[in-house]
C-alpha cells in the first residue's frame, strides 16, 4: 500500500526503511528521550544500498537486533522540512540479539529500543497536535513522525483487526469543514444535510486528512469543536470516519444522519 500525503517538495528526496516488530500485544519501537518521541526502528538508505540490507544494518546499529525482513506493508511519502521523505515499512522477525553501534549523536539523544503496548502506541500517534518544545525544525520532524506513525498503526489495525479505532472515542477534536451543509459534489446531486470536514495534520490511509461528520448544526459552518462519539468503520474501504457531537446521539440517530453517504459503503458504527 502506498500513501502520499501532505505537501510535496520537488527534486529532493530521502528514502528510509522501517521495521515492524510485533510480540504478543507489543510493538518494538525506538524511544528518543531528548525529544520525548517514538519512531519505528530503521533509518536512511545509503546510495546504492539494498533495502533489506539497509534495514538489517539499521536494526543492528540502533536496536541491537538481528532480523529477517519480510513483507513490505506500507510506503509513505510526504514533504518534511526541505525534502520529500519516503519511508518503507516491512514486517520483520527477530532472529537474535547483538550489540548496538550508536553514534555519539544518537547516544546524546538517548535513543534506545523498547517494547510498547500497541494500544498505548496508537494513542500516542493520535496526539497529532504540534509539539513545539524543541524548536521549529524538530516540530516539523515530529509532525512527520506522528503522521506516518498513525498511518502504519492504522494499516496494522486493519490488517490484524485489533479494534484500535475505539481509541478515538471521547477525544476532543477541531474540525475544518470543506463540505458544509448545502455542499454538492455535483450539481445534480442532493446537498449535504450535515457539516462534513476533516481534522488537520492527521491522515488516513487514503492520503487525506481524517474525515468527520458533525451532527450539531444544520447551518453551514467553517469550523467546530466537539467530542468523537462514534467511529464509522468501513469494511470495504481503507479509511474510518469519525462522528463528532457535543450532544448524546443514539446509534440510530447517527445512522440516519450519515446515511446519505454511508449507504454506498459496507459500514458499522462503533460507539
Amino acid at each position: 500500500m502506498n500513501v502520499e500525503y501532505g505537501r510535496k517538495i520537488e527534486n529532493k528526496t530521502r528514502e528510509a526503511v522501517r521495521a515492524i516488530l510485533i510480540k504478543d500485544n507489543k510493538i518494538g519501537i525506538m524511544k528518543v528521550d531528548k525529544f520525548d518521541c517514538y519512531i519505528f526502528p530503521g533509518g536512511g538508505v545509503d546510495e546504492g544500498e539494498d533495502f533489506e540490507v539497509a534495514l538489517q544494518r539499521e536494526a543492528q546499529e540502533e536496536a541491537g537486533l538481528k532480523i529477517n525482513v519480510g513483507e513490505k506493508l506500507l510506503t509513505t511519502s510526504s514533504g518534511e522540512y526541505e525534502f520529500t521523505h519516503i519511508n518503507y515499512y516491512y514486517l520483520c522477525e527477530i532472529l537474535g540479539e547483538t550489540n548496538t553501534s550508536l553514534t555519539e549523536l544518537e547516544i546524546g539523544l538517548g535513543i534506545h529500543f523498547e517494547w510498547i503496548d500497541k494500544e498505548d502506541l496508537y494513542e500516542y500517534y493520535l496526539n497529532y497536535q504540534d509539539d513545539t518544545r524543541f524548536g521549529e525544525v524538530n516540530t516539523i520532524v515530529q509532525r512527520s513522525i506522528r503522521s506516518r506513525g498513525h498511518l502504519i498503526m492504522s494499516r496494522l489495525n486493519k490488517m490484524f483487526n485489533w479494534g484500535l479505532e475505539k481509541k478515538w472515542l471521547g477525544k476532543e477534536v477541531e474540525i475544518v469543514f470543506d463540505r458544509p451543509v448545502g455542499f454538492k459534489q455535483k450539481e445534480e446531486y442532493a446537498p449535504y444535510p450535515i457539516n462534513y470536514g476533516y481534522i488537520e495534520q492527521i491522515y488516513s490511509l487514503d492520503g487525506a486528512e481524517v474525515d468527520c461528520y458533525y451532527l450539531d448544526s444544520v447551518q453551514p459552518l467553517k469550523t467546530a469543536k466537539g467530542t468523537v462519539v462514534a467511529v464509522v468503520k468501513r469494511l470495504n474501504d481503507v479509511e474510518e470516519k469519525l462522528v463528532v457531537s457535543n450532544l448524546n446521539p443514539t446509534k440510530e440517530e447517527i445512522k440516519n444522519a450519515i446515511n446519505f453517504i454511508e449507504k454506498y459503503f459496507n459500514s458499522i458504527i462503533i460507539m
